[in-house]
């Protein structure tokens, strides 16, 4: 299709996996085995082996940077079954490639005494390397800008609350909802792509520690019902 570049087929192997029910044993399985599928993997993407190999200590993880990733992708597969294929495509490559600026914005803090991972920005540096790739995978130019603003914005739900003591803390209220619906609307349909994104921060939370995700999943429930009332 014009405007779009395939890396010799390698976005179709990469949609059969991502698009699986069981993605991160499938894509470490096919990366291992297949020495043709890593390679070309590694020359759109050679953050992929810094991602293998980057822990995440932090109470909020229980998974190095790729496999996170992964299961993130798993869960957005779960979330978006119900959708049409090409919807499907585009939430399960947004999660693919949401934390991948991880390792480039990596620093350790002491919290408590104790060393903790921090990753501060990394969705900004996600989203350079998905407008940067994602036309090797055969994305034209309107679902690369919707996938790339998906992941910049991924962790829009650390930052809001009701009740900000913070600086960099944003007030919900329904009039910041209606404006940002509104602003996503250079991406298509500004409610529909609100609720992408809504089904990104449940996807990217359920693939972190369980015992740390029920107070964030319910607050952006909560921000799903304040939507539905100003729609």
């Amino acid at each position: 299709m014009s405007g779009r570049r395939d890396c010799g087929g390698l976005g179709a192997e990469l949609d059969t996996i991502l698009l699986s029910a069981d993605v991160c044993a499938r894509f470490f399985r096919e990366y291992g085995a297949n020495a043709r599928f890593r390679e070309r993997l590694h020359c759109i993407l050679p953050e992929i082996e810094l991602c293998i190999r980057q822990p995440q200590n932090s109470v909020w993880h229980i998974y190095p940077v790729m496999e996170h990733i992964l299961h993130s992708v798993e869960e957005m597969n779960r979330l978006s079954r119900s959708l049409p294929d090409g919807e499907r495509r585009i939430l399960a490559y947004t999660m693919f490639f949401h934390d991948f600026g991880k390792p480039a914005c990596h620093s350790v803090k002491i919290v408590d005494g104790t060393p903790r991972d921090s990753f501060a920005f990394h969705n900004l540096e996600s989203e350079k390397i998905a407008a940067r790739a994602l036309p090797f995978f055969g994305f034209g130019e309107g679902e690369t800008a919707k996938i790339a603003r998906l992941v910049r914005d991924h962790d829009i739900f650390l930052l809001l609350t009701e009740h900000p003591v913070k600086p960099w803390q944003i007030r919900l209220t329904p009039q910041f909802l209606k404006d940002y619906i509104a602003e996503l609307g250079a991406y298509g349909d500004g409610r529909a792509v609100f609720d992408d994104l809504l089904m990104v921060g449940i996807a990217d939370n359920r693939a972190q520690n369980p015992a740390m995700t029920g107070e964030p999943l319910a607050f952006i429930e909560k921000i799903r019902a304040m939507a539905n009332e100003i729609a």
